[in-house]
C-alpha cells in the first residue's frame, strides 16, 4: 500500500538464498513478509507468492506436468521450493507461517 517508488541502476541481481533474513534482489532492502519457521525463514515477495505457497502446502496431491518445450525441466517455482517446506511432517508449521504472513498483509 506505500506508494514508494526508487529508480534501480544496478547491472546485475543479487540473491542471498543463504541469508538469515531475505532480501529483495534488486534493492537488497529485507522483505516485508518473512517470519521465523521450522528453523528457517518463511517468505514470500508479495500476496501472489504467497497465495501460491499456501495452496502447494495444502494440497493432498502434488503433480507436475511436462513443459511443452523443455520437457521435465527443473524449471517450476514448485520444482524449486525447499524441502522442509514441501516435507508433510512440516505442513502444519509452514501453514501456521503462511497464516502469520497472510496477517500481515491485512494489518
Amino acid at each position: 500500500r506505500c506508494g514508494h517508488a526508487k529508480d534501480w541502476t544496478g547491472h546485475e541481481l543479487f540473491h542471498p538464498w543463504h541469508d538469515a533474513k531475505m532480501r529483495d534482489s534488486v534493492f537488497q532492502l529485507p522483505l516485508w513478509l518473512q517470519t521465523p519457521c521450522c528453523g528457517k525463514t518463511l517468505w514470500a515477495y508479495n500476496p501472489r507468492h504467497l497465495e501460491f505457497l499456501e495452496n502447494y502446502v495444502r494440497a493432498a496431491l502434488r503433480t507436475r506436468t511436462a513443459d511443452p518445450q523443455y520437457g521435465w525441466a527443473n524449471r517450476s517455482l514448485a520444482a524449486r521450493l525447499p524441502k522442509w517446506i514441501t516435507s508433510a511432517k512440516n505442513r502444519d508449521a509452514v501453514l501456521k507461517g503462511i497464516e502469520k504472513l497472510k496477517a500481515r498483509l491485512t494489518a
